[in-house]
């Protein structure tokens, strides 16, 4: 006759086994599950910094390209490109080409409703778009993935928007003879209703820095001619005054040679006198393409008024600013009238067509010099040291 004891003894064995069978079972799994959960953790956590790394990079390049895109023609366009490409690669170094020169665009930003449009008519805004990936040679290799039956890399990227922005004073323009002199039809035309002499109207009477042109006017000014320009734009990186270590735009605007009269100019500093010729990051506003962009109601320019001429220089080579291409000067060491504040209101006429060798005239508006504080005067949008811009993406 079996023992009952040992029967039952021999089934509660089995069962145990068979129940430590299947935790080791059970276990094995949960380590698989765990060990795939951890190790995709790792990458997601890889691919996360990949993409931060990445962001970064593509807001440097953004605003590197802004900061030199200009006026926007095709110089600008073609600096902005450069700058671009150069700030992406050294904020992603050994990362392979993360952006390309396709993937670089200009356009407008309309700001209300949050939409870049290319185009390069006079852009306002640069949209850069970096990739790590296949087609460019440089995925972003991952840990794990490849173990647990998926891909070896993924593909990252990031985009940013860059806008040019400015202050409520801003400095852009160099106003030559051409542009308002006693002779000027327009300037006769209002002297006469004014009831005073043309010489008067360009002239700073009143020892305020600013020549006398009546606040509120509306005026249609001559920009020159191809060749002999009236009209010179500084929005460019290498400007040198407002930058450390560098002279003020206020010392800069209130330098003159007239006379040597301190008690109207007060600035007799060597240094800036030195800058003037030739003045780096200086233009001839001679790009018929770019006066659309011009106008804008919103911004007071203050520019000196020069009595003689600004006379463009071939593109020069400064040791402090590292640069393969040249960068454009003029000769500023001249006579002045004075200061003049005014808003570009719009385009006027071009006296012989687009085709001519007349450039279009603009539309100025007088602003009151007494709300002026030279003090507070900045730089235009886009241009060197400081200037103010925006990252909208």
């Amino acid at each position: 006759m079996k023992n009952p004891n040992r029967t039952s003894r021999h089934i509660f064995s089995r069962r145990a086994s068979s129940r430590r069978g299947a935790i080791v079972v059970l276990t094995a799994i949960m380590l698989v599950v765990i060990f795939a959960f951890a190790a995709l953790s790792v990458d997601i956590g890889y691919i996360t910094v990949a993409q931060n790394e990445l962001q970064s990079a593509a807001d440097a390049a953004a605003c590197a390209g802004i900061r030199v895109l200009g006026s926007g023609n095709s110089e600008g366009r073609a600096l902005a490109l450069v700058s671009a490409v150069e700030l992406a690669e050294m904020n992603s170094p050994q990362r392979g080409e993360v952006l390309k020169t396709s993937d670089v665009t200009f356009g407008k930003w309309d700001s209300d409703n949050r939409v870049f449009t290319r185009g390069n008519n006079s852009p306002d805004a640069i949209k850069v778009v970096l990739h790590r990936s296949s087609d460019n040679g440089n995925p972003l290799g991952l840990f794990f993935a490849r173990v647990l039956g998926g891909s070896d890399s993924a593909d990252v990227s990031a985009t940013a928007i860059a806008v040019a922005q400015g202050g409520d004073n801003q400095f852009r323009f160099l106003l030559d003879e051409d542009f308002i002199k006693k002779d000027i039809s327009a300037i006769e035309d209002l002297a006469a209703q004014e009831g005073v002499d043309p010489e008067d109207l360009v002239s700073d009477n009143d020892g305020d820095w600013f020549i006398d042109l009546p606040p509120g006017v509306e005026i249609e000014l001559p920009t020159g001619q191809v060749g002999d320009p009236g009209l010179f734009d500084a929005n460019n990186p290498a400007f040198p005054f407002g930058k450390p270590g560098k002279p003020t735009i206020e010392e800069f605007l209130k330098y003159s040679e007239n006379g040597g009269d301190s008690s109207k100019w007060g600035i007799d500093n060597p240094e800036v006198k030195a800058l003037l010729d030739p003045l780096v990051g200086v233009s001839a506003a001679d790009d018929v393409d770019v006066f659309p962009s011009y106008p804008d109601p919103d911004f007071v320019h203050v520019s000196p008024v020069f009595e003689s001429d600004v006379s463009p220089l071939n593109p020069v080579y400064p040791e402090d600013i590292p640069t393969e291409h040249g960068v454009p000067a003029v000769n500023a060491l001249g006579l002045r009238r004075g200061l003049l504040a005014f808003k570009i209101i719009g385009v006027g006429s071009d006296p012989d067509g687009p085709s001519g060798s007349l450039l279009p005239n603009l539309i100025i508006e007088i602003v009151d010099p007494a709300t002026i504080d030279l003090s507070d005067v900045e730089l235009y949008g886009g241009g060197s040291g400081g200037s103010p811009l925006t990252l909208v993406q």
